[in-house]
């Protein structure tokens, strides 16, 4: 292989002239691209042959002009050598392609559309009532109907105010109206079926009316319908004499009483006249407040009597106490408190507080039925729950002193109340005609 590149160089260096041959520099080993431990002659002879130029040919067209005296057909198709380094360097490589732009973030899906919520429904109207400013209302007496138990106690939770006894009617079936008195403990008290101008004049308590709610707004009216023949307005019944009612309330207590803790259910509270009310003021239904007995006594001694139990103190007149009426303590017999005090006569150990009435009560029943009982109730506390401490003035036999004690409540209070007679162990008996 050496010999025929030999060959062919001295070949191309005869036919150029000098300084021609002058640029011709010798090939480096390894710039030849063959290898030189090849033997096989096939492979030896074809990379002989890729040294030689091709023969020139009319169509091969010509670097050099046709009238340079250098020219040389077979040196023209000789393409020239690059350097070493120039061959050995990797092509270049195409420029790069622009960057394509960012694509905008995928937007979210749509959500779905929700269903509108219906509006929240109206509020009730609040409600209206009608003040009748000193006026009394119960069962008989512009009342049909005597919303609390027992008839003619006060709300179950008597500390309230006005808006508080309201609020409880609104929730009490039935309930039309309320009797108020602000400045007592117990004075709420629920009516139903009332008619003001059939209530009784009053100077502690007001009368409140629950209106009636305002009709809805005004729709089309439907097709008027076939005419009927009228109707004959219903009569609305008349109530029972105001009077009446009352002494039955009275006498359902006395007939049903029996050993209870709750005073209602235990039977009738009264007290008989025995000189310590205020007779020199005229105020026979009060405790006494001047003369030789004011300031002496803090309470007055009253009975508990009952179908059971009828023994009364004495046979003068004296005082019904409503069921509301809180006593101190209680004695199945004469307790002979009149020269002692509260807190000495309830610290004997013959008397009972009021959550063991039932107790004494069943004591008297064994051991003192022939006897009258005795319970004693603070005079401050009568005279801050007057008028509604005083349910009636009653009499045994002298109507007298009933009768001024009668007249002098329903002048100061203006409140008719029951004026009645009491028939020992059978029953209370009107006592107006006497």
């Amino acid at each position: 292989m050496g010999t025929t590149r030999s060959i062919v160089q001295g070949a191309l260096e005869s036919n150029l002239p000098a300084h021609a041959t002058a640029n011709i520099q010798p090939q480096h080993p390894l710039a030849s691209p063959e290898p030189s431990n090849l033997r096989d002659s096939s492979h030896h002879q074809h990379k002989s042959q890729a040294f030689q130029p091709p023969p020139p040919t009319a169509t091969s067209p010509s670097r050099l002009s046709p009238s340079s005296p250098n020219s040389n057909p077979s040196l023209l198709l000789r393409p020239p050598r690059l350097p070493l380094q120039s061959r050995m360097q990797p092509p270049p490589r195409p420029p790069l392609a622009p960057p394509r732009p960012l694509l905008a973030p995928p937007r979210p899906p749509l959500a779905a559309p929700q269903p509108r919520r219906p509006p929240p429904p109206d509020s009730p109207a609040p409600a209206s009532w009608e003040a009748h400013s000193g006026h009394n209302c119960w069962q008989g007496y512009g009342a049909e109907s005597d919303l609390e138990k027992p008839p003619g106690s006060a709300a179950p939770n008597a500390m309230m105010s006005l808006v508080s006894c309201k609020e409880l009617c609104l929730t009490t079936r039935g309930c039309e109206g309320v009797v108020f008195a602000a400045d007592m403990i117990h004075g709420c008290y629920r009516r139903a079926g009332i008619s003001a101008d059939l209530c009784q004049p009053s100077a502690t308590y007001d009368l409140h009316i629950l209106l009636p709610p305002s009709p809805p707004p005004a729709t089309p009216p439907p097709p008027a319908p076939e005419p009927t023949p009228p109707q004959r307005p219903v009569p609305r019944p008349t109530p029972p004499p105001p009077m009446a009612v009352a002494i039955d309330q009275i006498n359902e207590r006395f007939q049903s009483g029996h050993p209870s803790n709750t005073l209602a259910e235990a039977g009738v509270l009264v007290h008989q006249f025995d000189g310590l009310e205020d007779w020199d003021n005229g105020r026979g239904y009060r405790p006494c407040h001047s003369g030789w007995c004011n300031g002496r006594y803090d309470h007055v001694s009253v009975s508990l009597i009952n179908r059971q139990l009828p023994l009364v103190f004495n046979d003068n007149g004296g005082i019904v106490l409503s069921t509301a009426t809180r006593f101190n303590c209680s004695f199945p017999h004469d307790g002979g408190t009149q020269s002692r005090s509260i807190s000495s006569a309830c610290g004997l150990r013959t008397a009972y507080p009021p959550n063991r009435l039932k107790e004494c009560m069943q004591n008297q029943l064994v051991a003192h039925s022939r006897e009258y009982n005795e319970f004693v109730v603070s005079a401050q506390y009568w005279d801050a729950h007057l008028p509604r401490v005083v349910e009636a003035i009653m009499f045994v036999r002298d109507a007298s002193q009933a009768k001024k004690a009668h007249a002098a409540f329903v002048r100061r209070y203006g409140i008719r109340i029951p004026l009645v007679r009491y028939v020992p162990g059978m029953r209370f008996e009107d006592g107006e005609s006497e």
